[in-house]
């Protein structure tokens, strides 16, 4: 049999252990910060497909009236009714009505709906700023129904006019 050489006995002790533990700190803080971008995203998506439902609602129910008030209450409580329905925040919500001095057949009926949704929450901290999340949506009013117009509607002005 032949001898080995140049083979030396290794040394164990924990140099590396050190940078193995923040080597995993830093993995566990990018996760985390993944996972918070990723609920952030969702929660903006969500709040968006809520206001746009509710968006929509709000612009069946305001065209099924015959008059200003009648229409934006009915419009208002459906569009509240889907957001509590969707588990929507309303508080510091901002809603664009129609002008209900134009109300009248044919006439284009714009809603804006916006809301602030707060950015990551961190314990300890408040937020991390917010972003506002907003939703336009137009509909005409059916030209065929009978409604009572408003004091400023001209007709000359709608989509069916001039």
């Amino acid at each position: 049999g032949g001898t080995v050489t140049g083979l030396r006995r290794r040394r164990r002790d924990e140099r590396g252990a050190v940078g193995g533990l923040e080597a995993l700190l830093l993995g566990l803080l990018v996760v985390l910060g993944g996972v918070g971008l990723m609920v952030n995203t969702w929660t903006v998506i969500e709040t968006r497909a809520a206001l746009d439902a509710a968006a929509r609602e709000y612009l069946r129910s305001y065209g099924e009236r015959s008059d200003a008030i009648s229409a934006e209450r009915a419009g208002s409580n459906a569009a509240h009714a889907v957001l509590r329905e969707r588990g929507t925040p309303l508080e510091g919500g901002r809603l664009a009505t129609p002008d209900a001095g134009r109300f009248g057949p044919c006439r284009r009926v714009d809603i804006t709906r916006s809301v602030e949704v707060d950015r990551m929450r961190v314990p300890f901290i408040d937020a991390l700023g917010a972003t506002t999340v907003s939703v336009t949506a137009s509909e005409l009013i059916d030209a065929h129904r009978e409604v009572l117009v408003g004091d400023r509607y001209d007709l000359a002005d709608t989509a069916c006019g001039g």
